[in-house]
C-alpha cells in the first residue's frame, strides 16, 4: 500500500481498512481527527513516522475484500453502516453488559474497578443506542430521500448539517468513554484471577471499540461530508 506522509489519516483508512488496526496499535485517532496528515499525527502522538510508514506499506491491498467506501453511493453506505455496524453494536452491548454483571457478582471483591467500568459502560451504551436510533430515523432516511427523490425538505431540521454536528459531538463523547474503559482495564489486560470470565468480556469490549472507530470513520470522514455536499448541490440546483 503506497502511503505518503502528506496523506490524511482518514484517507489512508478509507483506501484500506486494514490500516485502522495499525493506527489503533499506535493510538492514532483516525475517526474523529482523521483530517490530520500522517506526518502531523505522528508528531502529535510521538510516533516514529518512518516506522509506521514501513508497516503501512506492507499492507496487502489485494486482500482487502471490503467495498470501496470512497466511491460508494451515500444511501448504500448508510445501509451498510446500519446493517454491519449498528446491528453488531447492539449485539455486543447486550453481551458485554451481561458479562460485566457476572464479573461484578463473582469478582468485585478483588476488582473494585468493576463498579466504575459498569457505570462508564452503561452510560456509553445508553448514548450509543440513542445515537444510532437518531441516525436511523433522521439522517439515514433523509439521505435516501435526497438520492431517490432529489428532495431536501425535512420536518425535523433545516439542513442536514445540524444533526450531523450533533452526531459528531456524540462521536467525540463515545471516543472519550472508550478511552476511560481502556484505562480502567489497563488496555483490556486480562487479570490472572478469573482469567476466563474476564477474557470474554474484555475481548468483546476491545472488539467493540475497534468496530466503533471504523463506524465513526465511515460517518465522520465519508458519509457526513458527502451528504452535506450533496444537499448543497441540490439546494444550488433548486435555486
Amino acid at each position: 500500500m503506497i502511503i505518503n506522509k502528506s496523506d490524511t489519516v482518514a484517507s489512508i483508512v478509507t483506501r484500506n481498512l486494514q490500516s485502522a488496526a495499525v493506527f489503533n496499535i499506535y493510538r492514532i485517532d483516525f475517526c474523529c481527527r482523521g483530517s490530520r496528515t500522517l506526518e502531523d499525527a505522528c508528531i502529535e502522538e510521538s510516533v516514529p513516522l518512518g516506522e509506521i510508514l514501513d508497516v503501512l506499506w506492507e499492507l496487502d491491498t489485494k486482500s482487502n475484500s471490503l467495498p470501496d467506501f470512497g466511491i460508494m453511493r451515500i444511501d448504500m453506505l448508510a445501509d451498510y453502516i446500519k446493517r454491519n455496524h449498528h446491528k453488531y453494536t447492539e449485539r455486543k452491548l447486550v453481551f458485554i453488559r451481561n458479562n460485566i454483571e457476572r464479573l461484578i457478582r463473582d469478582h468485585e471483591s478483588n476488582h473494585h474497578e468493576l463498579a466504575q467500568i459498569q457505570k462508564i459502560f452503561d452510560d456509553l451504551s445508553i448514548g450509543l443506542r440513542i445515537h444510532m436510533k437518531q441516525e436511523e430515523f433522521m439522517i439515514f432516511p433523509y439521505i435516501k430521500t435526497m438520492i431517490k427523490k432529489r428532495s431536501i425538505n425535512s420536518k425535523l431540521f433545516k439542513t442536514i448539517q445540524d444533526p450531523i454536528m450533533a452526531m459528531k459531538d456524540d462521536h467525540d463523547n463515545e471516543e472519550k468513554g472508550f478511552v476511560i474503559l481502556s484505562d480502567l482495564t489497563h488496555n483490556y489486560s486480562i487479570p490472572h484471577r478469573g482469567y476466563y470470565e474476564f477474557k470474554a468480556t474484555y475481548a468483546a469490549m476491545k472488539d467493540l471499540e475497534e468496530d466503533i472507530k471504523i463506524h465513526m470513520h465511515l460517518e465522520n470522514n465519508i458519509l457526513f461530508p458527502k451528504a452535506i455536499k450533496f444537499e448543497l448541490e441540490l439546494k444550488h440546483k433548486k435555486n
